[in-house]
């Protein structure tokens, strides 16, 4: 008979002396990574932070991460109302955050139900054709020998990508300032500041996120009204959503489509930025790699942009994608709470715990892939993990559901770039990991801009991306 231990026995990091938990969450929220590394490796598959309520349990195992993943309806997503910080006073975040990654039960059910026949495989090839036109479009303005910085140019792509295709908009200067005005409201949501002095003072970041927050709402509101009168027939996800009905004939809120439009704004820009970002540093830092895979795009699309036919016939592409973000997942890690007790791991928790799993630990664990910190593409030619042994779009129930989107987003634009340039990593570079949910580059990645037929090299980095990669 296995004999169940109480939650407050999995072991952890200490408290610190005068901090106490709020040691631990600056320590977490400075690197996230680093901390998680850490805790797997020093307590093990399941460890415990922090005291009381502000406690959680952390998994680093496929079969608890299933667990977690594949029942929604014991373990839900975290809403305003569960957050013990006082957010749930910002009437307007309400509507910024009523969105599919934040909903529990039938309410979710109904979002996905409205919100996938935006993202129905009908749709691809309507999609291949606006990514490539964007994409051509917004990379033949660059010129050979300039040098450019990675990480903006793909956080911009993905940014005016996104306004075209879910917003149904063009990304002018007003397009950019909602598009900033978005990116401040996220950040200072997900800012350990914010939630550790949550006052509504001039020059906090709680007053802030209040001000930001508002305003965002606003030019929300306004952007949807402006949508409804120019016409609801477009393909873009914003007037998709603005149209659709229920089983019972019901339609979004105003609220709940504002939160949906971010949710999609952010999860196809911020994290398709970053992924296209880190896949070119991954290719210049391994210039075999590089140069097989421009043999295969240009063996297969002859230069020409790929159909979606084609997008099936490039291995090494969909290779070269899917090790980058084993490496590098989009979100580091994801939370859910309890609806009731349950047991983890050998260890009793009771009704409303907080249990945190993570993409990145689970895809450097040695016992699920051969080698892990090393960039590897070809591994995928025989390897087939479980959907909880890879999940950087999640898993289960609650999958993303622009994960095809994304992978498409990603494949079109490598093809392009890489049929037309050659990316060279300027020396001297020092490439550090930032980021509480996922992981950028903090000082960007600068790289020279050439014709297609340079010499495949090499260039050392210095920083923090060693930690998260060899590149020995």
């Amino acid at each position: 008979m296995t004999v169940l231990q109480t939650a407050n026995r999995i072991p952890g990091p200490a408290l610190y002396p005068i901090l106490g938990w709020r040691g631990q969450v600056l320590d977490f929220a400075r690197d996230s990574v680093g901390f998680l590394t850490k805790l797997q490796k020093e307590h093990g598959a399941v460890a415990r932070m922090g005291q009381g309520k502000m406690s959680a349990t952390f998994t680093f195992h496929p079969d608890h991460t299933r667990q977690i993943l594949s029942n929604p309806s014991l373990f839900h997503s975290f809403s305003l109302e569960d957050v013990p910080f006082p957010f749930n006073d910002i009437e307007t975040l309400r509507s910024l955050t009523t969105a599919l990654s934040m909903l529990n039960s039938e309410q979710h059910k109904r979002h996905r139900r409205l919100m996938a026949p935006a993202f129905h495989n009908n749709f691809l090839p309507v999609y291949v054709d606006q990514i490539k036109n964007i994409a051509e479009k917004f990379f033949s303005a660059w010129r050979y020998g300039e040098a450019v910085d990675i990480y903006q140019a793909m956080d911009l792509f993905t940014v005016q990508l996104s306004m075209e295709i879910f917003v149904g908009m063009q990304a002018d200067e007003e397009g950019k300032r909602f598009a900033r005005l978005f990116e401040t409201v996220l950040n200072l949501l997900f800012n350990a500041p914010t939630f550790l002095l949550p006052y509504d003072f001039p020059g906090f970041p709680y007053h802030r996120l209040r001000v930001h927050s508002a305003r965002l709402e606003t030019q929300l509101k306004d952007l949807i009204q402006r949508r409804r009168e120019k016409g609801l027939a477009g393909t873009d996800t914003l007037s998709m959503f603005l149209r659709a009905r229920d089983e019972d004939g019901s339609m979004m809120s105003e609220n709940e489509i504002i939160g949906e439009t971010v949710a999609v704004f952010r999860g196809g820009s911020k994290t398709s930025g970053s992924a296209l970002t880190w896949i070119l540093f991954m290719l210049a830092q391994h210039p075999e790699i590089y140069s097989h895979l421009t043999d295969e795009l240009t063996g297969t699309l002859r230069g020409e942009s790929p159909t979606l036919e084609q997008l099936n016939r490039l291995p090494l592409l969909e290779g070269v994608i899917k090790e980058t973000m084993r490496l590098i997942p989009p979100v580091v890690w994801g939370g859910r709470y309890s609806a009731e007790d349950f047991e983890l791991g050998g260890y009793q928790h009771t009704k409303g715990s907080t249990v945190l799993y993570s993409s990145h630990v689970t895809h450097h664990l040695p016992e699920l892939y051969n080698d892990p910190q090393r960039f590897n593409p070809y591994r995928w030619e025989t390897i087939n993990p479980s959907p909880y042994e890879y999940f950087p779009f999640n898993s289960g129930p609650r999958r993303c559901l622009g994960a095809e989107f994304a992978m498409l987003e990603l494949k079109i634009t490598l093809a392009i770039l890489l049929q037309k340039y050659h990316f060279t990593l300027i020396p001297n570079q020092r490439i550090d990991r930032v980021g509480l949910t996922g992981s950028l580059p903090k000082h960007g990645i600068k790289m020279r801009i050439d014709q297609r037929g340079g010499s495949f090299t090499k260039i050392p980095v210095s920083g923090s991306v060693h930690k998260l990669v060899d590149l020995a």
